[in-house]
């Protein structure tokens, strides 16, 4: 989803509905994911949450790396 942050500017966010995670975020992902050895998945999985949140709200970011640290 294109949305305006300030005049001028456009900012992404990553939505679950949207083309671009249905299409080609989430398909590479599961393809990373079962092609990757066990130990290795969890990993994976979590890194790619960073990413998703990343994109969608950076401003979440913060809380969810100091939530992953702390668990």
């Amino acid at each position: 989803m294109l949305r305006l942050k300030h005049p001028g500017q456009p900012e992404f966010r990553m939505l679950f509905t949207e083309p671009s995670f249905l299409f080609v975020f989430l398909p590479l992902l599961l393809a990373l994911y079962f092609a990757s050895p066990e130990r290795f998945r969890n990993l994976l999985l979590t890194a790619a949450s960073i990413v998703f949140f990343a994109v969608g709200e950076r401003s979440f970011l913060p809380w969810l790396v100091a939530s992953i640290g702390l668990n």
